[in-house]
């Protein structure tokens, strides 16, 4: 649609007045919000200026953003709603309705599965807190109902401290009501503080209860009751943990344990035939098994009743075990008797106690938790929990009604996780569900934290977050921490899962990394600079799984036919200038490799541009810190980013100029300045900057290049430093222009020749491939020096008269100089170093020659002296023959080594015979024998060449 306005003014050409202002609105394209669930539509406004002549003066042209808010849920048609929009709007075209018709749709999806998961929340947190809520009331009645029972045992009979040996003598009557009753009289006088003293000094009292506990425990549970409270009423001070020891409290406390746990299974399987044969009488069969006595068994069964029965049993036996694990932890705080105690299979009876428990029984588990935490510190018990799957039964505690419980089992969970194979039986059992809706609760917040963290360590379960909420709530966490720095625990598990694909890419969906990015520049926190080196490292990866992600390597035939291209355009136009054109021919050459660089590089990268908002805060945040950890994960960062996560405008080259980064890498680089792991990432950087031609150049003109080969002649112990450092070189070489300082300024070819007996084979592999550019660019280098010759002396013969004669002399010197193999720069640039053109091939030649004949000759000695050792006791002139083949190996040793101190003309012609002779078999066998080891992993493998 257009619209005309009078124009008001306008400061165009003087010799035309505007008359009228027309505006045109084009029709735009709509996009989905899916963050606010909208839709929003893009249109342009174009105005245009019209003189008195009609013409268009001028026109200005500005994209408008329009926010659409929709309306969904479960009953919307999108169909009819999408025509809706489309009729109400002048902006959408009618072509338009099925396009908004699918956005709509996946609006409408993602609308109702967000619903979905809130209703489901709060349905779980209504559950959650209704079954608190009778949990709680069941403790406050289970509470009431025992302060009665106690308050009616003291109104009952009043325990006195004089009548203690009356109390004593009822321990040996026969009548078991009467030991009864004396227990509880102790008890009484037990549970005032004041009284324990005096009774220690009774040394009667604790051998007649010990004794007691161990013949009557089984004949009367509230007997057994009475005197395990009274020794955890003495347990509760460490002072009276020698008396209890001398009477073996510990020794029998783990009898009634062992005997309760029986018995309740006894009573779990005799339910379970009394269910079977109830069911038998209701059919009117008889039972073939009938627990029950014999005078009993033809009376009905009635299970309610007998479920009240052993209702009543384990609410005896759980108030039972809760004071014996109490004595036991309690004396358990002795390292030795808790190793004593872990001998007779406590933790056992631990699990058993979990398996026959349910969440009502709140205080035994509590109890059985925290002695599962205390003894899974050691390595034997921890084991021992891990035969016993005791992780299947503390999960199903999580969630519970009783945040007790919780925080118990939650401990106890974390300890047992420092086990691989018990957090591989955490994640068989679903764990991880649990613990992530967990992290919406604050009071187990840390808990939860600590546990995933221990999880995410295992490779096998970083992809098994990806199924759960915890990517959005713990970016959500990150970013809204109110500290400076992020929790250690958040910060962990945040890095751990960044180190898996699938975690990396619901990290930067939405405003997740940016958020993340900025509040890590921003508070300057390591952590999460390193979880964005991860991320890096990602987006590194994407691109290098890529077909051809950068510009490759400029290879031997491609430099001979860009040569040959050159001699054909300058015959052609007889160019008189000796070694015209050729820095230009160079330029032509980077050119068009940058543009090759240009059309490969981010094709099919689905993050391309996402690291180049915040490129130039890194490199402030590089130079500006002084924190070591902040250091080293900033250049991580920036040596993981390639061309294609800059912006056009701020390339490589911009950067290195813009902040005067070589000032900086040089600085670093300097000897004893910075800590080896600064040092390390410093190279790497350097190499990642050499992707990019002009930040190259800027760094071979520079110092930079002089102090990296110091790098790799200090650093030669140091591995990764080596290997990085020639892979730096590996890039340095693959622009054109960029490698005469570095093959002729330094003295790399030899040190790299060097390397080739590194102890690490992955060095000795990168090295090889490095010589074996080194050996294309020397050979080309030759090869362009003959040819701006020949392209000379064909330009040259073209003049006349004295000239042409001239120079033909002047080129037959050339010719004569060329016979004794003296080689003229076709460059003045490069009169430096042209005398060692064409001579680092012969080298590196040499030295791979010297080195497989070697290991060649090493190999035939050894299988020489295994023969003799084996033959050594069946023939008795074998010390001869060693002795004669020993000098025979001196010999080709010596040989091999290149010494020629033989004055003998004979013996020369023998050693050449013999050397030949080796060559002839090194030819035959080489292939079989290998310095180098595998292949380099060092990424990406299309940089490392060909193998060798």
């Amino acid at each position: 649609m257009s619209n005309m306005h009078p124009a008001t003014s306008f400061d165009g050409d003087y010799r035309e007045s505007p008359k009228y202002l027309k505006r045109k609105v084009k029709s735009g394209h709509v996009t989905a919000d899916y963050d606010n669930r909208d839709l929003i539509l893009t249109y342009e406004v174009e105005a245009t200026v019209v003189g008195d002549t009609g013409k268009a003066m001028q026109t200005e042209r500005k994209t408008h953003r329009m926010p659409m808010k929709v309306k969904l849920d479960a009953h919307t048609d999108v169909r009819l709603y999408a025509r809706q929009l489309v009729a109400q709007s002048d902006l959408i075209p009618n072509n338009k309705v099925q396009h908004v018709e699918n956005l709509l749709q996946e609006l409408k999806e993602m609308t109702l599965e967000e619903r979905y998961r809130a209703d489901s929340v709060s349905k779980i947190k209504r559950d959650t807190e209704r079954k608190r809520k009778e949990e709680r009331r069941k403790q406050k009645l289970e509470e009431k109902r025992r302060r009665e029972e106690e308050k009616a045992n003291e109104e009952l009979d009043s325990a006195n401290m004089d009548d203690l040996s009356d109390y004593l003598e009822k321990l040996y009557d026969d009548d078991m009501s009467a030991k009864v009753h004396g227990t509880s009289m102790i008890l009484q006088l037990a549970r005032n503080a004041g009284n324990l003293e005096d009774l220690s000094e009774n040394e009667a009292l604790l051998g007649a209860l010990s004794r007691t506990l161990r013949e009557d425990a089984r004949r009367k549970m509230e007997l057994s009751l009475h005197i395990m409270n009274i020794f955890c009423a003495f347990s509760t001070f460490s002072q009276f943990h020698q008396y209890l020891h001398n009477h073996q409290v510990g020794n029998n406390t783990m009898r009634a344990i062992k005997w309760e746990l029986d018995r309740h299974a006894a009573r779990v399987e005799e339910m379970g035939l009394l269910e079977r044969v109830a069911e038998a009488q209701k059919r009117g069969e008889t039972p073939e098994v009938d627990p029950r006595k014999e005078k009993k068994r033809h009376e009905p069964i009635d299970m309610k009743v007998e479920r009240a029965k052993t209702k009543g049993m384990e609410r005896k036996q759980d108030k039972l075990l809760c004071a014996s694990l109490q004595v036991l932890i309690n004396l358990a705080e002795d390292d030795r008797v808790e190793r004593k105690m872990a001998k007779r299979d406590l933790a056992q009876d631990l699990v058993r106690i979990l398996a026959t428990r349910n969440s009502t029984n709140a205080d035994l588990l509590v109890l059985a938790c925290t002695f599962i935490q205390k003894l899974s510190v050691t390595r034997e018990n921890k084991d021992e929990f891990r035969d016993f799957e005791v992780v299947e039964h503390l999960i199903k505690f999580i969630p519970c009604s009783n945040d007790r419980l919780m925080k118990a089992a939650l401990s106890a969970l974390f300890n047992l996780s420092f086990d691989a194979a018990i957090r591989e039986q955490m994640v068989k059992c679903s764990i991880i569900p649990k613990l992530v809706d967990l992290l919406q609760e604050k009071q187990f917040r840390a808990a939860a934290l600590r546990i995933l963290y221990h999880l995410s360590i295992d490779d096998s379960c970083k992809s098994m977050f990806t199924y759960t909420e915890i990517i959005p709530y713990m970016m959500r966490m990150i970013i809204d921490f109110p500290s400076q720095h992020v929790g250690k625990e958040l910060a962990a598990l945040a890095i751990n899962l960044s180190l898996n694909e699938r975690n990396c890419s619901f990290m930067c969906q939405g405003n997740n990394f940016k958020g993340l990015i900025e509040r890590a520049i921003k508070r300057q926190d390591p952590l999460l600079l390193k979880v964005a080196r991860n991320i890096a490292r990602w987006t590194l990866k994407l691109q290098e799984e890529l077909p051809d992600p950068v510009p490759k390597t400029v290879s031997a035939a491609e430099e001979e036919e860009r040569i040959k291209a050159v001699l054909e355009s300058s015959s052609s136009s007889n160019s008189g200038k000796r070694g015209g054109g050729s820095s230009g021919e160079d330029e032509t050459l980077a050119v068009a490799t940058r543009k090759r660089s240009a059309t490969s590089r981010g094709s099919g990268y689905k993050c391309k541009r996402m690291w180049s908002p915040y490129v130039k805060d890194l490199v402030l945040l590089l130079k500006l810190t002084d924190n070591q950890s902040v250091l080293v994960e900033t250049l991580g960062i920036l040596a993981c980013l390639t061309p294609a996560d800059l912006s056009k405008s701020d390339t490589f080259g911009h950067l290195v100029l813009e902040h005067d980064l070589v000032e900086f890498l040089h600085k670093h680089l300097l000897p004893g300045f910075s800590e080896d792991d600064v040092l390390l990432e410093v190279v790497i950087m350097i190499g990642q900057l050499c992707l990019d031609a002009d930040a190259a150049h800027l760094i071979c003109s520079s110092a930079l290049i002089k102090l990296i080969y110091d790098v790799l002649h200090e650093k030669q112990e140091d591995s990764e430093i080596v290997l990085q450092t020639l892979y730096t070189f590996h890039r340095l070489l693959r622009h054109p222009g960029t490698g005469h300082a570095l093959l002729y300024e330094t003295q790399m070819p030899r040190d790299v020749c060097d390397l080739l007996e590194h102890r690490n084979p992955v060095v000795r592999c990168m090295a090889d491939n490095l010589l074996d550019l080194i050996v294309d660019h020397d050979e080309a280098n030759e090869t362009s020096m003959d040819i701006n010759r020949r392209i000379a002396r064909k330009a040259i013969s073209g003049t006349r008269g004295d000239e042409e004669k001239s120079k033909g002399r002047h080129f037959a010197d050339l010719d004569a100089e060329e016979g004794e193999e003296e080689v003229v720069s076709p460059e003045p640039d490069q009169n430096c170093y042209s005398e060692l053109k064409g001579t680092l091939s012969k080298m590196i030649r040499a030295k791979r020659f010297t080195i497989h004949n070697k290991e060649w000759i090493d190999m035939v000695m050894q299988e020489e002296l295994d023969d003799l050792e084996d033959h050594d006791d069946d023939d008795d002139d074998d010390d001869s023959e060693l002795q004669h083949r020993s000098r025979y190996r001196s010999h080709h040793s010596h040989g091999a080594n290149g010494d020629d101190d033989d004055d003998d003309d004979g013996d020369e012609d023998d050693e050449d015979d013999n050397l030949r002779h080796q060559s002839s078999v090194y030819r035959h066998h080489h292939h079989h024998v290998s310095a180098y080891g595998p292949a380099s992993p060092l990424s990406p493998d299309s940089f490392l060449g060909e193998e060798y």
